[in-house]
């Protein structure tokens, strides 16, 4: 022990048999035996500037190591506890003995996961409750709303639909299609869509009325129902624009207006709500974000091959 006591090579075991530190190591040459500094020591060091040591250097060091140890008042034999290290700011230029009085021990930064990962998780589960619950909400608005508005009603001045951004439904007293449903909600969209690089006009207001009396290029709306109905969609003016025409327009438009009725609800940014209204609700006549509906496959055809065949006609006014 008392070679210990002189070189610090060794440290003592459980057992109290010195074992060398794996830190402190000793060459022996032609000029004799030479220790080298431990890592909490070594490193360049300015005059009169503490000399930081990594911390990777301690965890390499036995708590068993009596420079790890070395603290005021504590024994070299006893070790600095796990949740404690120890870093010497002191100047090279002092003594050891100095040096290993001028010392800061630093508590280590512990991250509480678990109330961490606890916490995140309480917040994604509250946001699929706060959203279900939005989504009954307008999914109810929706599906039984207070009242049903004619197209008499929406095209009159002032009209009820109000000039704000919303979510609109629309009820078919007779539907479209053999194969669909009647007297229930069949269609919802919005108003306005959601634009990066702009800011849309549109509103509720706008975006109903276009729907009663607009044209199918305009109208995705009016586009599924002429092709279900089995209107002739053509070419008209410069032959990109696709419509029923004039005649056929006027058809669609007296159809809705007596078989159609509407519905809407007020809502800032309905974009954010389009998409878990058509997953939870049976829309059979809405095609984006909505292959989910038995019926998209039938829908989609149908309006494709209406596309093809306008484009093998030649274009009309």
């Amino acid at each position: 022990m008392d070679d210990h006591k002189l070189d610090g090579a060794l440290r003592p075991t459980s057992v109290g048999t010195p074992q060398p530190c794996q830190n402190r190591r000793v060459s022996t040459g032609n000029v004799g035996v030479r220790r080298l500094p431990h890592p909490s020591q070594r490193g360049p060091a300015s005059a009169g500037q503490p000399t930081p040591v990594p911390t990777s250097r301690l965890k390499q060091c036995p708590p068993t190591c009596p420079i790890r140890a070395r603290r005021v008042g504590q024994p070299r034999s006893t070790a600095v506890p796990d949740s404690r290290r120890e870093v010497s700011t002191a100047p090279r230029s002092l003594g050891k003995a100095a040096r290993a009085t001028i010392s800061t021990v630093i508590p280590k930064l512990r991250t509480p996961r678990a109330s961490q990962h606890g916490r995140a998780e309480c917040e994604v589960a509250s946001t699929p409750v706060s959203d279900r619950r939005r989504v009954v909400v307008h999914a109810d608005a929706l599906t039984r709303p207070g009242q049903l508005w004619s197209a008499g009603e929406v095209l009159s001045r002032p009209g009820p639909v109000p000039g704000v951004a919303g979510v609109y439904g629309w009820h078919f007293e007779e539907a479209p299609h053999p194969d669909l449903p009647s007297g229930r909600l069949l269609y919802v969209g919005i108003a306005p869509r959601h634009m990066t690089t702009r800011t849309s006009t549109q509103n509720l207001r706008k975006r109903v009325r276009y729907h009663f009396r607009g044209n199918a290029y305009g109208s995705t709306l009016r586009l599924t129902l002429g092709c279900l109905l089995g209107l002739e969609l053509r070419r008209v003016g410069s032959g990109k624009r696709m419509t029923f025409t004039k005649a056929g327009e006027a058809v669609l438009s007296a159809w809705m207006a007596e078989h159609s009725r509407v519905c809407w609800l007020e809502h800032s940014e309905p974009w954010t709500v389009e998409a878990e209204l058509i997953s939870s609700l049976d829309l059979p006549l809405n095609l984006d974000q909505n292959r989910h509906n038995s019926f998209h496959p039938r829908l989609t055809e149908t309006r494709s091959q209406a596309r093809q065949r306008a484009r093998e006609l030649p274009v009309t006014s």
